[in-house]
């Protein structure tokens, strides 16, 4: 059986585009998890607290909490906890612990390994499917 030159044509675009978002998506899944790990081996531990909580650009867009915390030498930073942290398990006001990068303590997350994991878990799911989506997509258009 044979298809349009036309139809095959279709199925090698979408295969581009599925695959260039899913490289996109990895890389920040990727840099998510290597985060992790670095402020797992080297972070330092500090109390935070929650200062207010983000809003989002969207209605339902997720909405991050805003930490404060303060690093050794007595320096206030505050990070956008988009990463370990949300809005329903950390209303403003709430005490959490904080791990940042020492040498630059305005990268920090929430201290929670075990959400941390799973956010970046999560963030490699979609780059995965479309991954798979184009790598399906671009075979097709060759072997069809």
């Amino acid at each position: 059986m044979s298809f349009p030159s036309s139809f095959l044509l279709h199925y090698l675009i979408y295969g581009i585009i599925f695959l260039g978002f899913g490289i996109q998506l990895s890389v920040r899944g990727i840099r998510l998890i290597l985060l992790g790990r670095r402020l797992g081996r080297v972070g330092v531990r500090a109390a935070g607290k929650v200062i207010e909580i983000s809003a989002s650009k969207s209605r339902h867009g997720p909405r991050y909490p805003l930490v404060e915390f303060e690093a050794q030498g007595n320096r206030k930073i505050t990070f956008l906890a988009n990463l370990g942290g949300s809005s329903r398990r950390h209303p403003v006001g709430t005490g959490v612990l904080v791990r940042y990068d020492q040498e630059r303590p305005e990268i920090a997350v929430i201290d929670e390994p075990n959400r941390v994991w799973l956010n970046a878990i999560a963030a490699m799911a979609a780059p995965a499917f479309l991954l798979l989506a184009g790598v399906y997509f671009i075979a097709s258009s060759f072997l069809l």
